[in-house]
């Protein structure tokens, strides 16, 4: 197999920082970049689909593009075609976050999220406060990045999280997994969801159809459970 693309599934296994959305994008343009074979690539895809059980995105993503290389695309030409629909559907999330977001100035996240970046960024934010999301603590990442579009941002520690939400107009989460009776994100979103009740704030999470889980048709929450690790947890 490509050295390339083998080295670029290692490192998008490997990574515990960067959100999902990103890493599907790195798979995508991996195989773009490389130009593996349909073998080669149906390896690589398999290899992701069914080791990355926390991150629904890398698993639809996967299944899509190795459904259109078994049907006869090439490899590169599958990933710039899903590469180009996971891209209009990230747009037109952060276009509707915009506007149902766009009255608020004062925000409370957490983790790590392209999503959630690029909204911020799209957003005229008075100040973002990111919680520092341990373990992990890739909180600190998004905090960071935001800063360098010239967003306000600035990370708290977690334990704040309480004197934060009374201070900010919303709670703005990501998710990991969508389900029809729930989703799955970083450890500390239900803690959010409490808080905003208790101080009658409104909490919104983002997502795709990308993220939505094939499994939400069983509604099953015990097994859905089972395949995510104790960073994650069910909302």
């Amino acid at each position: 197999m490509s050295t390339n693309i083998v080295e670029a599934t290692r490192r998008i296994l490997a990574d515990r920082v960067s959100g999902s959305t990103s890493l599907a994008k790195r798979l995508l343009k991996a195989l773009v970049e490389t130009k593996p074979t349909p073998e080669e690539a149906l390896v690589a895809l398999q290899t992701i689909s069914s080791s990355a059980k926390s991150m629904v995105i890398l698993r639809n993503v996967s299944s899509t593009c190795y459904k259109l290389i078994e049907r006869g695309a090439p490899p590169s030409e599958a990933a710039e075609k899903i590469l180009e629909e996971l891209d209009r559907s990230v747009e037109e999330c952060v276009g509707e976050g915009v506007i149902r977001l766009g009255g608020y100035k004062r925000f409370l996240t957490l983790s790590n999220s392209d999503q959630l970046l690029k909204l911020f960024t799209a957003l005229s934010p008075a100040m973002v406060y990111v919680l520092e999301s341990r373990p992990g603590g890739e909180g600190a990442i998004l905090a960071k990045t935001i800063k360098k579009h010239g967003k306000p941002a600035t990370m708290a520690p977690d334990l704040s999280a309480h004197i934060l939400c009374g201070r900010v107009d919303c709670v703005v989460v990501g998710t990991d997994a969508v389900y029809e009776r729930g989703f799955v994100n970083k450890l500390g979103t239900g803690l959010l969801t409490h808080l905003c009740a208790a101080y009658s704030k409104p909490i919104y999470a983002i997502t795709t159809k990308w993220k939505v889980a094939e499994a939400s048709r069983s509604g099953d929450r015990a097994g859905l459970r089972s395949g995510y690790n104790s960073v994650f947890e069910w909302v």
